[in-house]
């Protein structure tokens, strides 16, 4: 079976596509688009790269959210 080129430009298939979001856990287009060189041309394939995207993008179950200190209060002292 043949790849299947998502990016013909700069040859990037819809395989590498799915291995870097999964192994660098990808979010953004942006970022997929610097790690793989996909879209970086013409942009033609930009739209399918968004698909792809959220079709694999690995969702962390447990997110730190950041604590906003000025309504949360003072940190915790560290324990001596």
């Amino acid at each position: 079976m043949s790849p299947s080129f998502v990016c013909n430009c700069n040859g990037v298939t819809e395989q590498k596509l799915i291995a870097a979001i999964a192994q660098r856990k990808i979010t953004d287009l942006s970022k997929l688009m610097l790690r793989t060189g996909a879209g970086m041309s013409c942009g033609r394939c930009r739209p399918a790269l968004k698909v792809i995207l959220e079709r694999n993008k690995v969702v962390d179950p447990n997110p730190q959210q950041e604590i906003d200190w000025n309504q949360a209060g003072q940190p915790p002292s560290p324990a001596s």
